[in-house]
């Protein structure tokens, strides 16, 4: 496990329970540790969605980024930051992403990377809340805020669930010496470098449909504990 960047965690807490609007610019970062489900995850506060449009200069940066719908009517977005730049006591290395999310019957989401990082080919797996997968991503040539060379992923969902969500982001294939020096050569890995840097932009329809209580989290963390989840196959 890593830690990225040093987030106020109570602050998501807060918003969650609260749901407050955000009319400003909405860029976060990373929290770590997010390598697993449930509790384990990074959890996107309903209050952290904004409706504005965009005014923080690393996402107006031509050819970097392009958070889709923002500042549209009936439309709020969200943006994370993975960047990870070592200094005391944080420690870059290797790992996956999960970020958590309440969802609304019907309600419209676009998940997003951008990235000019030419050490990440993200991909992107949605998962339902009993850990279900609902549809994954690993290129998307219609992006228009990548510069990887349309490595990057993007998913349109129309949710057919109400409660929460989580998204997976990690690497399409990274190749890494083998581990095993017996058998020598390279094996594919799904973790992230820990030199990758990546915005994650959520943006979906704005919807009133209420914030999960905090008991509904817990079940939502506890129900993912000891599950475990097998990589995906098959991937070209």
């Amino acid at each position: 496990m890593e830690i990225k960047k040093l987030v106020a965690v109570k602050t998501f807490a807060l918003s969650l329970l609260l749901g407050f609007s955000n009319a400003n610019g909405s860029l976060i970062g990373e929290v770590e540790p997010n390598d697993g489900f449930g509790l384990a995850s990074q959890t996107i506060a309903d209050g952290v969605f904004s409706t504005g449009p965009v005014t923080d200069s690393r996402l107006l940066t031509a050819g970097v980024s392009n958070v889709e719908n923002a500042g549209v009517a009936g439309w709020e977005w969200a943006s994370i930051d993975s960047f990870c730049l070592p200094s005391a006591g944080v420690v870059c290395t290797e790992s996956v992403d999960y970020y958590s999310f309440s969802v609304a019957l019907g309600q419209e989401f676009i998940f997003d990377i951008d990235s000019d990082d030419g050490n990440i080919d993200s991909f992107l797996t949605l998962y339902d809340f009993n850990g279900n997968e609902i549809t994954n991503n690993d290129d998307d040539d219609g992006d228009t805020g990548s510069t990887a060379g349309n490595f990057d992923s993007r998913i349109i969902w129309t949710s057919t669930l109400d409660g929460m969500a989580t998204l997976l982001v990690d690497d399409s294939c990274r190749t890494v010496p083998n581990p095993d020096p017996n058998v020598g050569g390279f094996i594919c890995s799904y973790d992230l470098a820990s030199s990758a840097a990546y915005y994650l932009h959520i943006s979906r329809t704005t919807t009133d449909a209420p914030i999960p209580e905090p008991s509904i989290l817990a079940l939502f963390g506890l129900g993912f504990l000891g599950l475990g989840f097998a990589r995906r196959a098959g991937r070209s």
